[in-house]
C-alpha cells in the first residue's frame, strides 16, 4: 500500500482536476479501511479532486468473512469509508442463487449479499451499483428473472449485468473444454439480455450502455470517461493510464512493481504510442457501448472529420442490417444492434 501511494504521490499529472476516482480492479474490500483511506487521501494531496467527485468503491460480499487481514466488521468498513468520503459503492453480487453462486467458487450466498447491501445503506452509502452475470453455467431463464426482481427490489441506483465471458486456459475455460461446464445456448442468452433489459427498464432503470443500467441522475461517472474516451490514470500493479497519444500499462508483478517503487523507477511494463487512426477507431467502438452513441459533432471536433464520412463503410451494412442507425447528431446501436454488438464492433477492427 505504501508503494500506491509513492506512486500517486510522484505522478507528473499532479494537480489535475479529477471528478471521478475508482478503487477497483480486483478486490479492494478485503484491505483495511485506513489503508484504503489513506490512498485516497494521497490522491487528495496530489490531484485537485472536484467537490462533487464520484469516489467508488468495489467491494464483494463476505469479504469479510474470509480474509485474514481486515479483522474488521462489513459495516464498521463500510462506515469507515463513507466518512472519509468515499460515496459510491460498487457490490459484486453476480446471482441471488445459491447453487449458480457455489458453482462460480463466490464465498458468499444470497443472504450476505443482501446483508452487505443494507449495511451499505446504515453507513450512509445512497449510490450504489449491484453486479449481476447471466449465461452462467446451468443458470435458466426463470433464475435469471427471479435474480433481476430480486435486485430490483433492493432499489440500488444503478445495476450492471454482464453475460459470463470464459477465457482459454483459466479453470472456467479448462472445465468448458472438457464439457463440464454446461452454458445456456446463444438463443437464451440472447433471450436473457432481452428479460434483463425489460424488467429493468420496467422498473425505472434506463439502459445508458450495453450493460449498464441506472436510475435518472445515476450514471456512473467514472465508466462514462472511458466509454466517451477521455483520458484517464490509473495506478499500481497491471493498472492503465491514457492521456494525449499516449496509453501505458504498469509492470502486473506486484513484487516488481514494489520494488521501482522502492528505487524511484518507472513502474511501466509497456508504453504504446496512438496514431490517430488508432485512437478514431477506438473512439467508434467505445461510443457506440453507449445508447447515445457517437455523438458526431465532438468526433469532427477531435478529428477534423465527420465519422460518417470517415466510416461509410464499415457503418453501412450495419445500418443495412437494422443494427445502426444514423442521426444527424450521432452514430448509435439500435435495439437489435444491442443484442448483435460483436458483428457491428468487428466491422471496426
Amino acid at each position: 500500500m505504501s508503494a500506491l501511494v509513492r506512486e500517486v504521490e510522484r505522478s507528473p499529472y499532479r494537480g489535475v482536476q479529477a471528478d471521478s476516482i475508482f478503487f477497483g480492479g480486483g478486490t479492494p474490500s478485503v484491505i483495511a479501511s485506513d489503508d484504503l483511506i489513506r490512498v485516497l487521501d494521497a490522491v487528495g494531496r496530489a490531484f485537485t479532486v472536484a467537490p462533487d467527485a464520484e469516489i467508488t468503491i468495489e467491494c464483494n460480499p463476505g469479504d469479510d468473512q474470509s480474509d485474514r487481514w481486515r479483522k474488521q466488521s462489513m459495516s464498521a468498513f463500510l462506515q469507515s469509508l463513507h466518512s472519509a468520503g468515499f460515496n459510491r459503492l460498487s457490490l459484486g453480487v453476480q446471482s441471488f442463487d445459491d447453487s449458480l453462486l457455489r458453482a462460480l467458487g463466490r464465498i458468499h450466498n444470497a443472504d450476505s449479499a443482501r446483508r452487505t447491501y443494507g449495511e451499505a445503506r446504515e453507513a450512509g452509502f445512497s449510490n450504489i451499483n449491484i453486479d449481476l452475470m447471466f449465461a452462467l453455467p446451468g443458470q435458466t431463464r426463470k433464475q435469471w428473472s427471479n435474480t433481476l426482481r430480486t435486485a430490483v427490489a433492493l432499489a440500488p441506483e444503478h445495476l450492471s449485468a454482464y453475460s459470463l465471458i470464459v477465457e482459454e486456459g483459466t479453470p472456467f475455460g479448462r472445465l468448458e473444454t472438457a464439457g463440464d461446464f454446461p452454458r445456456p445456448s446463444q438463443d437464451t442468452e440472447a433471450a436473457m439480455y432481452t428479460d434483463a433489459v425489460a424488467i429493468l427498464d420496467s422498473n425505472g432503470y434506463a439502459r445508458y450502455e450495453v450493460s449498464a443500467f441506472a436510475r435518472k441522475g445515476f450514471h456512473c461517472r467514472h465508466n462514462l470517461h472511458y466509454w466517451n474516451y477521455d483520458h484517464y490514470l490509473g495506478f499500481g500493479a497491471s493498472a492503465t493510464s491514457q492521456a494525449g497519444y499516449l496509453r501505458w500499462t504498469n509492470t502486473a508483478d506486484p513484487k516488481e512493481y514494489t520494488r521501482r517503487i522502492d528505487i524511484q523507477e518507472s513502474p511501466q511494463g509497456s508504453c504504446e504510442d496512438l496514431n490517430s487512426s488508432t485512437r478514431m477507431t477506438e473512439t467508434m467502438m467505445m461510443g457506440l457501448r453507449l445508447a447515445d452513441g457517437v455523438n458526431r459533432r465532438r468526433f469532427a471536433d477531435w478529428y477534423g472529420v465527420d465519422p460518417v464520412e470517415c466510416y461509410n463503410s464499415e457503418i453501412a451494412v450495419p445500418v443495412d442490417n437494422g443494427l445502426l442507425e444514423v442521426t444527424e447528431s450521432a452514430v448509435r446501436m439500435t435495439p437489435r444492434g444491442f443484442l448483435l454488438g460483436n458483428e457491428v464492433w468487428e466491422s471496426f477492427v
